[in-house]
């Protein structure tokens, strides 16, 4: 069982699903999202995009983000950290 996502990639993913699951194309959501397909593309490759595109988008598809506690299995933050991107 998923307890968190911990990586852009993993909420690229994530969003990706949900996406599908509502028989979505990343065109649909870009309109209903006042953004460009190209910005969903980024967000379901976990590209780094910025909060106000990503919350655009979960709100077009009627979602949002919870702040939880997680306990992450040793080295989740890791990857955080690899992909060599400054911040």
């Amino acid at each position: 069982m998923k307890t968190g996502i911990f990586s852009t990639q993993e909420l690229g993913q994530a969003l990706r699903e949900e996406r599908l699951a509502m028989r979505m194309k990343q065109s649909d959501l870009a309109a209903k999202a006042g953004v460009t397909r190209q910005r969903i593309s980024e967000i379901e490759r976990g590209e780094n995009v910025t909060a106000l595109v990503l919350l655009r988008a979960l709100a077009a598809m009627g979602k949002g983000l919870q702040i939880v506690d997680v306990r992450p299995q040793p080295g989740a933050l890791t990857a955080l950290f690899e992909d060599g991107d400054d911040v």
